[in-house]
């Protein structure tokens, strides 16, 4: 598993973030991608009709985990490829240690 790398070096556990989404009542899918300019981007299914609930608690919950990191959520129709036998929650593609 990826983890989340913070500007000033440290890293957020894919655990960690699964444990504070796992509580947001609605959230159907989640993923994670972190580019190399540290931004992330949050991929956010909802059930139905939930969507803006969901988004608003999930980008509460960002700025808890992230505080200052760039992140963006887009609301998504699913948040895996088709071809995602295991779907990862994060991914990174910052440069590890």
């Amino acid at each position: 598993m990826d983890f989340i790398m913070t500007l000033d070096g440290h890293v957020i556990s894919p655990f960690l973030i699964a444990s504070s989404l796992s509580v947001v009542d609605g959230l159907e899918q989640c993923k994670m991608t972190q580019e190399r300019d540290f931004s992330i981007e949050v991929l956010v299914k909802a059930k139905k009709g939930m969507a803006n609930s969901v988004l608003q608690n999930v980008d509460q919950r960002c700025k808890i985990l992230f505080e200052n990191m760039p992140v963006t959520i887009k609301p998504v129709d699913t948040a895996y490829h088709p071809q995602d036998h295991k779907p990862r929650l994060v991914e990174s593609r910052v440069s590890s240690f």
